[in-house]
């Protein structure tokens, strides 16, 4: 039978998260698929999903030949995904199945469902610690300044979409690391798409590899690097790279299924 919903999880290094959040997830799903991509792992972590998947048959893996990062590992799953209507998730399970389930519901009759740890009705159980609920606040307003997109919560782990409506827009998305949502969610704006944010259930998990400064720097280059691509100096874009080397998706995605 076709899965009703495929879910994407990227992941690198998640021996300590990943067991949880499968065996949290493949109840609730258990008439789709979740997607686990291995992103370049060196831990146990691929071991682990293997054995949750000899438990549940949703879950299955696919593994990149060589690091991808967040959306090149993405990109990767949804190649792979087979449903009406493709999310994506991280492997910390900071977002409850319950809550997903609920965003690929909504995705059957729109676009993309955003989920938003900011709006009004979001019930975040356990905060981000202080530093990185401010960097996250900051980069948003930038976002939003820079691009004119009306999300309030861009980089929340929690996003679901129609596959038809998705496909064509993943073909301009270029970034591959953290900044991977802005891109998308710059694709779908430019498209019309039917883009809606709905209020999430929520709570932070500690773990993260994500080193707050040099990650931060980063996501900057990339939004600062999205922006000229949009802009009519984009033929600066190659110069650009020549300097920040700003990592971008490939084309095909060297990935093999495990």
């Amino acid at each position: 039978m076709k899965p009703v919903f495929s879910i994407v999880i990227p992941a690198y290094n998640e021996e300590e998260r990943i067991a949880r959040t499968l065996l949290a997830y493949a109840p609730v799903f258990a008439d789709s698929e979740i997607i686990v991509v291995l992103d370049g792992c060196t831990d146990r972590t691929a071991r682990i999903v293997r054995e949750v998947s000899t438990q549940h048959g949703c879950v299955r893996a696919i593994e990149t030949a060589s690091r991808a990062g967040k959306g090149g590992a993405i990109v990767a799953g949804m190649a792979h995904a087979t449903a009406g209507v493709v999310a994506f998730t991280d492997a910390d399970g900071a977002t409850e199945p319950e809550e997903m389930r609920r965003l690929c519901e909504i995705a059957r009759t729109r676009d993309a469902v955003v989920g938003s740890r900011w709006l009004r009705g979001a019930d975040v159980i356990v905060p981000q610690p202080l530093l990185r609920r401010a960097a996250s606040r900051v980069f948003n307003r930038i976002v939003r300044t820079l691009f004119g997109l009306r999300v309030s919560d861009t980089q929340c782990g929690a996003k679901a979409f129609r596959t038809e409506a998705l496909t064509p827009v993943l073909a301009e998305v270029e970034t591959s690391d953290f900044a991977f949502d802005v891109d998308l969610l710059v694709a779908l704006a430019r498209r019309r798409c039917d883009v809606v944010e709905v209020p999430l259930r929520w709570r932070h998990v500690g773990g993260s590899k994500v080193d707050l400064i040099r990650g931060a720097a980063k996501m900057l280059v990339a939004v600062l690097r999205l922006r000229l691509r949009h802009s009519r100096f984009a033929a600066a874009v190659p110069a650009f790279d020549r300097v920040f080397r700003t990592r971008k998706l490939s084309s095909p995605l060297p990935d093999v299924v495990v």
